[in-house]
Parts: C-alpha cells; sequence; structure tokens
C-alpha cells in the first residue's frame, strides 16, 4: 500500500482517522490524465478522512456487498471500506496513531464502477 493520508478534525472531538490506497488504487489514481480530475479525487480523500465527515461527500452503502462503500467523486468512483483493528496495526507499526482507517481499493470511472464490483469477493 502506496499512500496514506492522515488528518485531525479541527473539532475538539475530532480524532485522526487512517485513509490508504491499495496499490491498485494508487495505480488508478496515477492513471487519471486529468490534473483536474486528480486534484478533485485528492481533496476527497482528504474529506474522507476528516471527522466528522464534511456534509457535501456523496457516500454511499453498497447493497448486497457489505462492508463495501463508494464515493462519487464528479465522473469517477472510489471503492473502499473502513479497517479491521488487524489492518490498523500497520498505520499503528508507523507510527500513526489512528483510531479509525479507510482502505481505498478502487478508483475508476463511473462507466466501470458495476464491473469492478461483480467482482468483489
Amino acid at each position: 500500500m502506496d499512500i496514506h493520508q492522515v488528518v485531525r478534525g479541527t473539532e475538539p472531538s475530532a480524532y485522526v482517522v487512517y485513509v490508504e490506497l491499495s496499490r491498485r488504487a494508487n495505480r488508478d489514481l496515477r492513471g487519471i490524465k486529468s490534473v483536474l480530475d486528480r486534484g478533485r479525487i485528492r481533496g476527497a480523500l482528504g474529506d474522507l478522512a476528516r471527522e466528522p465527515q464534511p456534509g457535501n461527500l456523496d457516500v454511499r452503502s453498497l447493497r448486497g456487498h457489505a462492508p463495501w462503500r463508494r464515493l462519487r467523486v464528479g465522473d469517477y468512483r472510489l471503492l473502499f471500506r473502513s479497517m479491521t483493528v488487524s489492518e490498523l496495526h500497520g498505520a499503528w507499526a508507523q507510527g500513526i496513531a489512528a483510531e479509525r482507517g479507510m482502505l481505498v481499493v478502487r478508483i475508476v470511472p463511473r462507466r466501470d464502477f458495476e464491473r469492478v464490483v461483480s467482482r468483489l469477493r
């Protein structure tokens, strides 16, 4: 897993949320040619790492595919789920004191999203 982002919210009750991109999601992000789209996605990842999350995030649970969720960013969809405690141990080993984590596994154009979801295990 190559990229991670840690953001501490501005609210007094906020805590650290660790967002990690899988190698595949990182490759998906690098493959997006539009600098504007990449910037929007990076901004949405930062918002995903904030707690409480901003109300303008378009996050939905995927019916029939628990625990997966999707985040809509323009014409792109980010497929992610909450990290397990054992997965968070990797962040803790790096010295990141995150109470919660999100694992982004894919960043795909809207037209490819259903195909990607159908391949989930």
